[in-house]
């Protein structure tokens, strides 16, 4: 088990990070507009609220969400 320490939890968002780019390039790509975006953050969400483990991953999309144009 990996221990939950601070060095872990910032490679984690990192690598989380990468991905987020990587999958909201490819929403674009495919024309979702922002608001589509937003749909997948709340979507995320709410499976967060029902006990799925996306916090990290739907956080970082979000920060990421929120600062493009």
């Amino acid at each position: 088990m990996i221990a939950n320490d601070h060095s872990t939890t910032e490679a984690t968002v990192e690598i989380y990070r990468a991905g987020v780019q990587d999958v909201i390039r490819a929403m674009a790509n495919a024309g979702l507009t922002s608001y589509m975006m937003q749909a997948v953050v709340d979507y995320l969400a709410v499976s967060e609220a029902a006990g799925h483990k996306d916090s990290a991953f739907s956080a970082v999309f979000a920060d990421h969400l929120a600062t493009r144009p």
